[in-house]
């Protein structure tokens, strides 16, 4: 299991990606759409537990 800390803003948002450790996995900009998500999604296809930022 993998975890990300989701950043979502309008056209590009932020990912971190971190195993059980907390060690570093991923973390970089992707394009804020279904297609960018996807792609995040495919790269970890263990699955991962997502955190999303609240905010304006």
């Amino acid at each position: 299991m993998k975890y990300c800390g989701l950043d979502l803003a309008g056209v590009s948002s932020y990912a971190f990606v971190a195993d059980p450790q907390g060690r570093k996995q991923w973390s970089g900009p992707l394009e804020t759409s279904r297609a960018g998500l996807e792609r995040l999604v495919r790269r970890f296809r263990g699955g991962f537990t997502v955190a999303i930022e609240a905010g304006n």
